[in-house]
């Protein structure tokens, strides 16, 4: 019987030895797809710090944040025609620049369960209105062109309650799923309409909020798909007097901010990353839209109708249409005389815009980012307060308050020289660019 050369065995088990080291590694491949080593946290936007949980008792973020926003827009009036028809004309360029520095804790409660404070300053927050034709708003304001004074100071407070129900780094089948329960309060000194050279003109809208979120993400390797709604409830708060001057008259529609819903879909891309050094590269894009119902708010106009000298916007009007003027007092009991604050009732409009960030954890407990958003909003009216509301009953048929209103009674915001069809101001579309850098101590 003739034996095998000993090169052929030697070929032959060579030839054995790679197939196994190439089942062997093709098993690690698969097995190394099902349970990736990756850092222990989500992307930042359904990040939650927590607390009694295992070797990390306790949670602590500080935050910094550095904030650069400009807006653009053009603002347009109403205009009668010798056709019949109303036309938009141009009247006046719209700028306003703030940069802000933003201080914020995040603490770790439980497991999953964070409280947030945030504490926006103001460092400046400058605002102009350029004219197209030489005179602003046909004279309804004081300058040509109107620079609002620098403002500056602390604005509001913001608290907030995170809860992820569901954590894919706890159980790598499910999602990260995150609530947010979020109050906004106005601590600084409330805004009012100023002209150049004024000083003291406050800071704060004044306006108090609830936001109501929901997020979700999932890491895929390279990838962390998110998305989320949230919707906001916006209050008067320490404004109410600007909101609803004479108090609560029972004509006003209108006396809150908008109601404000927004959606959000992004994903972080992870390029890089180091668990065994707790190192991680990130691209954050996101997209982000808004629905904004219609309310009464601050408008690119209010510190130029504010301060406005025309009689018929510094004129308290009447509650009513008394048949003896002398009626119209403001005496308890009788019609309220209603003065007008730079405040204006807002068109519902969207905003869509997008946002990119780079984010890079250097550190277990250090991480830096820095990007930018571009937001646009659609064109909108931001004065056409209807002459009736509708929604409002008159005490009888002889009540002063009716003053030719087919149904309802008479809205006192209401300004014939803004709100009359022919007359009414819009923003023809604005653009809205955030600059932005932050740095995050761990610990």
């Amino acid at each position: 019987m003739s034996q095998r050369p000993p090169r052929g065995r030697a070929l032959l088990v060579l030839g054995l030895l790679q197939l196994g080291l190439t089942l062997a590694s093709g098993s690690v491949a698969r097995a190394d797809e099902r349970d990736l080593r990756l850092l222990e946290t989500p992307a930042t936007y359904t990040d939650v710090a927590d607390a009694a949980d295992g070797r990390d008792p306790f949670d602590l973020n500080v935050r910094v944040l550095f904030r650069r926003v400009q807006e653009w827009a053009d603002v347009r009036r109403e205009r009668p025609s010798t056709t019949g028809r109303t036309e938009i004309e141009r009247v006046a360029a719209y700028r306003m620049v703030r940069h802000e520095l933003l201080l914020g804790l995040d603490i770790g409660l439980f497991r999953d369960l964070e409280l947030s404070v945030d504490l926006p300053l103001v460092l400046s927050d400058d605002r102009r209105l350029n004219p197209v034709n030489g005179s602003l708003l046909d004279g309804l304001a004081q300058a040509s062109p109107l620079v609002s004074p620098t403002r500056s100071g602390i604005d509001l407070l913001l608290l907030g309650l995170g809860w992820a129900p569901l954590n894919q780094y706890r159980d790598a089948h499910s999602p990260t799923w995150v609530f947010r329960l979020t109050g906004r309060v106005a601590v600084g000194a409330v805004r009012h309409p100023c002209a150049a050279g004024e000083s003291n003109c406050g800071v704060s809208d004044g306006t108090h909020a609830l936001t109501f979120e929901t997020r979700m993400s999932h890491r895929f390797r390279y990838a962390e798909p998110y998305g989320g709604a949230g919707f906001t409830a916006q209050f008067r708060g320490r404004a109410g007097s600007a909101f609803a001057p004479g108090g609560a008259l029972a004509g006003y529609r209108h006396v809150n901010p908008p109601l404000v819903a927004e959606f959000v879909a992004g994903m972080a891309l992870v390029p890089w990353e180091h668990r065994g050094k707790s190192q991680r590269l990130s691209v954050d894009m996101r997209l982000q839209a808004q629905w904004v119902a219609q309310g009464r708010d601050y408008s690119p106009l209010f510190d130029a109708l504010g301060t406005s000298t025309a009689p018929t916007l510094t004129s308290p009007t009447c509650e009513g249409a008394p048949t003896d003027p002398a009626d119209c007092t403001g005496a308890p009991g009788g019609l309220r005389l209603v003065p007008f604050t730079g405040l204006t009732d807002v068109q519902a409009h969207g905003r869509i815009g997008g946002r990119v960030a780079v984010e890079l954890q250097a550190a277990r407990f250090v991480r830096f980012g820095f990007g930018g958003s571009l937001q646009y909003t659609t064109p909108h009216q931001i004065t056409g307060t209807d002459r009736c509301n509708e929604n409002a009953s008159p005490r009888d048929a002889a009540d002063p308050r009716i003053a030719g209103c087919a149904r309802g009674i008479v809205d006192p915001h209401h300004r014939v020289i803004l709100d009359t069809p022919g007359q009414r101001f819009s923003l023809g579309g604005q653009l809205r660019v955030d600059l932005f850098a932050t740095m995050r101590a761990q610990f």
